[in-house]
């Protein structure tokens, strides 16, 4: 996962890191509250990719089984 939510108390991740579940859910939970340029971008271990903006509607469970997925 990586992300730039701003404003949040979240520190922007460029790249893309490995990220605990309870982890991913923090920053998730700030995005629909940010602004329209924040991002939340999950990986999967076949090298694809979903973004999540603050208009996006995705539940955790769907974020978090993307990348098994």
């Amino acid at each position: 996962m990586r992300f730039d939510i701003q404003p949040s108390f979240h520190r922007a991740s460029p790249t893309f890191k490995v990220f605990r579940p309870a982890d991913v859910r923090k920053p998730m939970d700030v995005l629909s509250t940010a602004s329209p340029q924040s991002r939340l971008e999950v990986r999967s271990f076949r090298g694809e990719t979903t973004r999540l903006r603050p208009d996006t509607t995705m539940s955790f469970a769907d974020v978090f089984s993307f990348p098994i997925g």
